[in-house]
């Protein structure tokens, strides 16, 4: 087995070195490329691959392409790049501990943001900034980067990250005592990871609510959030997560004195935890030290010191095996609990008071116990003092945190009071919008409805006026053309008659010379006729009445006394005839014509540049 063991530990190493071999020849050969660039622009991509490439091998030379890069992106203008890869020389800031530099970086970054042209190059970088705060413990500032950020990584959709300043925002809610606040925005980061199916954080951000909701005395609240994980763990077949939860649950139960149920659920997170594969999870590695360390302060509460002694022994050796801080901070509390039981007060004193040393930044609820501890060692050790003292520390705590958790129980209950009434109140006021909505909606189909037949009578009114219009035209059409006719034949009768007249007066010279006793007068009386005769005028006027129908209804109507010469004048002028066309209609000569026609303006006293018809509004 030893053999095995030593022939994968070659292997895994030899991978390793070809590993970092293959990045740093590639950095190399990415260097070497920027020598060889003289344009900016190409310069520049290059360092964005280059940067890229040492990030991911954590390289150290990071640092100086970082800043390159940064400089360069503002030289040309681009200072969304600027920002981008500045927030990685920022996080390298912040892991050195150099906080003040990180915020210089930012804030001159920031003074930049009137060029960015993507609002996630300034949110990116006020979320960096409320890191920094947080790590300064200036929980309010980094509250107010925080909430700032949100709007602008919502406007160019970035859901991760808005999910992730809710997240950030709620922890430093909580550290801050805001804990209605801190609820709100844990659940916000909840939703927004549960949409984006992001089930480590989802995970994370319950681990949150929980321990909110049990600090707070809101145990159902806490029970339904664990229950609601253990669905999506069990569902995910996730025995990493499922044996947390237990964890987490019998952790809760052990605060409360609840032993038996305590000691079930410690041994269904044996069930999960034992035949998990580890691999390189952090959680699943940190998971077999938590339940040791469950273990051992299960059986102090009993006083089991042998197998208290040998639960702390495996979570020891687990801890020394991680390396990892955080877990070495969960044993403190349980090595001076096991030494103040074994009667080792000096030693578990030591431990308290360096436990105490690294929680004093914490809120109250981390210190209760070690506060209440010391007490109980201070006296052991007959220091009464000291005893006394931190006896009325931990009181004072003890009842601060009674009341905020009364107070922030009551004003979760009243939010979610507030929130369920609102809620309702929505659901009444949408409802009466979908009514409203649906009677608009009716009222502008009837509209509509109105609107079509009014449109289709409209047009059917139309079309029938423009045939009956368009049937008149064709009659009158018709008319005027009989009527025209009927005045070329008068006409040309009228040349007929002057041919008649002309060869009679011919035929009676012949005549007079030849017998001379020929009876003239029958002719001369047929010569002196009028070319218009009686049946000639009844048929004009029943052409013309047809023509114009209320021609002769409205010239009676004007009670003016006219003989039936007038009337005909009157008739022939309405034709706009000349006096030459009159004169042939009539069978009178021109000169006849304008004299009656002058006897007529002067027997109804027309004034001058008046027409008759004019004046009598024909």
């Amino acid at each position: 087995m030893l053999i095995i063991a030593r022939f994968f530990v070659c292997v895994f190493t030899m991978l390793f070195c070809i590993n970092l071999t293959y990045a740093q020849t590639k950095s190399d050969v990415l260097i070497k490329q920027l020598e060889n660039t003289p344009d900016k622009s190409q310069y520049l991509k290059i360092l964005d691959t280059l940067t890229k490439e040492l990030i991911r091998h954590n390289n150290p030379q990071q640092v100086k392409y970082l800043n390159e890069y940064v400089s360069l992106s503002k030289a040309l203008g681009d200072y969304d790049a600027a920002a981008s890869k500045s927030r990685f020389i920022i996080q390298q800031h912040i892991f050195k501990g150099d906080n003040k530099k990180a915020f210089t970086l930012i804030d001159s970054m920031l003074s930049y943001k009137r060029k960015f042209t993507n609002p996630n190059s300034e949110a990116h970088l006020l979320l960096k900034r409320g890191g920094v705060h947080y790590a300064e413990l200036d929980y309010t500032s980094a509250i107010k980067d925080y909430k700032a950020s949100i709007p602008l990584f919502l406007e160019s959709k970035d859901s991760i990250y808005v999910a992730d300043a809710y997240y950030f925002l709620a922890g430093s809610y909580s550290n801050n005592g805001e804990f209605v606040d801190a609820v709100l925005s844990f659940e916000n980061a909840y939703k927004l990871y549960f949409e984006l199916k992001d089930f480590d954080y989802i995970f994370h951000v319950g681990y949150g609510l929980i321990l909110l909701y049990d600090q707070n005395g809101l145990e159902e609240e806490a029970q339904k959030k664990r229950d609601e994980l253990m669905a999506i763990s069990i569902e995910k077949d996730d025995c990493v997560e499922t044996g947390l939860l237990h964890i987490n649950y019998a952790t809760s139960l052990l605060k409360r004195d609840k032993l038996s149920s305590c000691y079930k659920f410690m041994e269904l997170a044996r069930e999960e935890i034992e035949p998990c594969p580890v691999e390189d999870d952090y959680y699943a590695q940190g998971n077999p030290l938590l339940l040791e360390n469950l273990y051992c302060l299960y059986h102090i509460k009993l006083g089991n010191l042998e197998k208290a002694k040998t639960y702390l022994d495996k979570a020891i050796f687990l801890e020394n095996k991680l390396g990892h801080n955080v877990y070495r901070m969960k044993l403190y509390f349980t090595k001076a609990k096991y030494y103040q039981m074994i009667g080792d007060f000096d030693k578990a004193l030591n431990i308290a008071l360096e436990y105490k040393n690294q929680i004093s930044n914490d809120n109250n609820h981390n210190r209760i116990e070690i506060e209440k501890l010391l007490g109980e060692l201070y006296r052991s050790n007959n220091d009464f003092k000291r005893a006394d003292k931190q006896m009325q520390l931990y009181t004072k705590l003890k009842d601060s945190i009674y009341k905020a958790s009364t107070a922030n129980s009551f004003a979760y209950h009243q939010a979610r009071f507030e929130a369920k009434e609102k809620g309702k109140k929505v659901l009444e006021l949408m409802a009466d919008n979908a009514e409203a909505s649906q009677k608009h909606k009716t009222l502008w189909v009837l509209f509509f409805s109105l609107l079509g037949i009014a449109i289709t009578a409209v047009f059917v009114i139309w079309l029938k006026s423009k045939l009956v219009c368009n049937r008149l035209k064709t009659i009158i059409s018709h008319k005027q053309t009989i009527l025209t006719e009927f005045t070329s034949q008068m006409l040309n009768k009228n040349e007929e008659q002057k041919l008649l007249s002309g060869g009679l007066e011919q035929l009676k010279k012949e005549v007079e010379k030849e017998e001379g006793t020929v009876d003239i007068k029958q002719m001369e009386s047929l010569l002196s006729s009028k070319i218009l005769t009686q049946d000639d005028w009844k048929c004009f006027k029943h052409r013309f009445t047809s023509m114009f129908p209320d021609f002769f209804i409205k010239l009676k109507t004007k009670n003016i006394l006219l003989t039936d010469s007038e009337t005909r004048l009157l008739a022939l002028e309405h034709l706009k005839l000349t006096n030459d066309e009159i004169a042939k209609m009539l069978g009178i000569s021109t000169r006849s014509v304008i004299t009656s026609r002058y006897r007529l303006r002067r027997k109804m006293d027309i004034p001058k540049g008046v027409s008759v018809l004019e004046y009598l509004e024909l």
